[in-house]
């Protein structure tokens, strides 16, 4: 059983600029696995994200090529979200409200930064999902609500690179993304 859903993402500084970016697009989720698709910039791009094999896949379906990076399962697993995040913040339980038809428990997440900000969840009960997050801090706001959720019967292969696709390399970085530097 999984679930796919439409999503809304905008992001905006506070300043005379409503939003720097918005995001449209349809995620998949089945398990441990996710997809996201979507258009930037007249790109259609994918995100696979398989925990299972450590792997995160950027595909650009318009040039039929894909780059490859490791995907940091501990930060991946919901788990252990919750594990570290309260090396990072305080979670608390502020309610519970219907957001697009789900059952939700409401969360507020406060960082220990200030400059962080804090995170409201609207995590699903049904789903074990959150279905919309709303983010204020010092370096703008984002909003993101996932609309539209469809659940059934995912198929394995939405999370598999398509056939003819070929891995996209760099030079000296082996075909895979440089790493973020660690905080």
């Amino acid at each position: 059983m999984g679930f796919s859903k439409k999503t809304c993402e905008r992001v905006h500084n506070g300043n005379d600029c409503p939003y720097l970016l918005s995001y449209y697009g349809k995620i998949y989720v089945k398990g441990d696995k996710m997809r996201m698709d979507g258009t930037k910039e007249g790109e259609k791009t994918s995100t696979i994200t398989r925990i299972d094999k450590k792997m995160i896949w950027i595909l650009n379906h318009g040039d039929k090529m894909y780059m490859e990076m490791p995907a940091m399962v501990d930060t991946l697993q919901a788990s252990k979200i919750d594990v570290d995040l309260t090396k990072i913040a305080d979670k608390k339980k502020v309610g519970t409200e219907k957001v697009n038809g789900y059952k939700c428990n409401k969360y507020l997440i406060t960082y220990k930064d200030k400059s962080m900000g804090t995170m409201t969840q609207w995590i699903s009960k049904k789903l074990d999902y959150p279905i919309k997050i709303v983010y204020h801090s010092s370096y703008g706001d984002m909003y993101t609500e996932y609309k539209n959720i469809k659940e059934g019967r995912v198929k394995d292969s939405v999370f598999e690179i398509p056939k003819g696709y070929k891995k996209m390399t760099m030079p000296g970085m082996g075909g895979q993304m440089p790493r973020m530097p660690q905080q």
